[in-house]
């Protein structure tokens, strides 16, 4: 838990997170709500005036959501892997900020640079795959207005030479489809940011509704009675339990998960019997 929603980590979550679910509210909702009567209002017009010009016309506007779905699933699954990579990069960065004295120290600070810069490989390897396929999605979208133009003057003049509708009710259905459709484009370019929305909710959400495996409130159990001393140099803690037992630890290893290279207690043993005081010492030197 401590490792994976560390200070950087959750200070990105709160950056960009915070700011997606932001960003897709409020006024850009209800812009798309807007476009979405429009279309409605469009296409009920439409089937009235010409059934035949809005259902090929209505072909386009599938074509069209297709694309924007496509384009959604690729934005999301993306923004998995890079919001993983970026939450490293913080993480890294602020362990090293923390502990800027000792890196300088050992002289890694060409070695914590590199680490954070190999961070942003994978986020930029995607961008650069994204803006590919956002371009031609971009593209295909934008044409899709010029395709309706082609099509709804070269069917509707058909049937205007059939007598089946007039060239008023060719126009008013033309400029009805072509209108809202402009306007669900401008709509549909806010999905990607929706699909961020989206998963930024879930992970907030799944932050909030995490159940500690420690009940923090509970004042169940025995209490342990302690005092401290503290010195310049050196930490001085001394306990007196009041419950009855002993402690024994035989052959602890341990070391820190960020740093498994480095063993912190090795072969460590201590016996602590009941009704006695045990010292635990903490050195820590300043830089």
């Amino acid at each position: 838990m401590i490792q994976k929603n560390s200070t950087g980590a959750l200070c990105t979550r709160l950056a960009t997170e915070a700011s997606a679910i932001q960003g897709a509210t409020g006024a850009c909702m209800g812009f798309i709500f807007q476009n979405i009567a429009a279309f409605g209002t469009a296409i009920i017009i439409g089937f009235v005036f010409s059934w035949q010009l809005t259902l090929v016309m209505f072909i386009f506007v599938l074509f069209m959501m297709t694309g924007k779905y496509l384009q959604n699933r690729l934005t999301i699954g993306s923004l998995i892997k890079d919001k993983k990579a970026l939450e490293n990069a913080s993480k890294i960065a602020v362990e090293v900020i923390q502990n800027i004295r000792t890196v300088v120290q050992l002289t890694k600070e060409d070695h914590f640079f590199n680490i954070y810069s190999q961070c942003f490989t994978t986020p930029y390897r995607s961008s650069i795959t994204r803006a590919h396929i956002f371009g031609i999605f971009f593209s295909l979208n934008n044409s899709i207005g010029y395709f309706i133009t082609a099509t709804m003057f070269s069917f509707g003049s058909t049937l205007v030479s059939n007598g089946t509708i007039s060239l008023e009710d060719l126009l008013l259905v033309y400029n009805c489809i072509l209108f809202s459709t402009e306007h669900v484009i401008l709509s549909a370019a806010l999905i990607p940011d929706y699909g961020k929305a989206r998963i930024a909710a879930e992970k907030i959400m799944k932050l909030f509704a995490r159940t500690p495996s420690i009940n923090n409130g509970s004042s169940d159990g025995d209490t342990i009675v302690g005092y401290c001393c503290k010195f310049q140099i050196i930490y001085v803690m001394f306990y007196k339990l009041n419950f009855n037992g002993q402690l024994e630890f035989d052959n602890v290893q341990f070391a820190y998960p960020t740093r498994s290279e480095t063993i912190v207690l090795n072969n460590f043993k201590l016996k602590i019997k009941a009704g006695v005081y045990f010292y635990i010492l903490f050195v820590y030197y300043e830089f």
